[in-house]
């Protein structure tokens, strides 16, 4: 495993959800975490209406933010966090992501994998995915994911931006992903 470790730039911002996480933005990123809610109303509903089955009670949006780009798209920053069965390891979730990968291009429009690997972040072990998707309404998406367990609590870092802006931002994608952790004192502050 190889530990995901890029310097944090002097400039970049920290953003600590009240014991929850904290992660490191550059300045130029815009928070919308304050308009989540009505933000995410419509992807809820895109998402159930893709899989019926889904449960979106217990998933949790604990910032978000863009960062706007020069050709007039954007680049975002998603930090989510949802229950997985009571102790699965990390391992157990990276055998589920490389089985949902086999399948991705049944479930998404234009699905390319780039990469799916176990990592280190901060000192915890970590999977990240690269991938790519088309949406009939947002268009192309190429997304660089974190994901980490703690505590049956499955923690997401999606930084996502067009195709064509992707590599202008992969360096900052990288430095955002770095400097995320899960703070110790999380459990005294989530609700359900």
């Amino acid at each position: 495993m190889v530990e995901i470790e890029r310097e944090i730039p002097a400039d970049f911002v920290t953003y600590t959800s009240e014991g929850l996480c904290s992660i490191s933005y550059p300045p130029e990123l815009i928070d919308m975490t304050a308009m989540q809610e009505e933000i995410f109303e419509g992807v809820k509903e895109t998402m159930q209406a893709t899989d019926p089955e889904i449960d979106l009670e217990s998933f949790q949006y604990v910032f978000n933010g863009i960062i706007p780009t020069d050709n007039e798209t954007n680049a975002f920053l998603l930090v989510s966090v949802e229950p997985v069965a009571l102790g699965m390891p990390l391992g157990v979730y990276y055998q589920y992501l490389e089985e949902e990968c086999k399948h991705g291009a049944e479930y998404f429009m234009g699905f390319r994998l780039h990469s799916l690997a176990k990592t280190v972040v901060g000192g915890r072990e970590a999977i990240l995915m690269d991938f790519q998707t088309l949406d009939r309404e947002l268009g192309e998406s190429r997304d660089l994911i974190l994901y980490m367990i703690k505590d049956s609590l499955l923690w997401e870092v999606n930084c996502s931006a067009d195709p064509e802006d992707f590599e202008d931002y992969e360096d900052t994608f990288y430095s955002i992903l770095s400097s995320f952790r899960i703070l110790t004192n999380w459990r005294s502050r989530w609700t359900m």
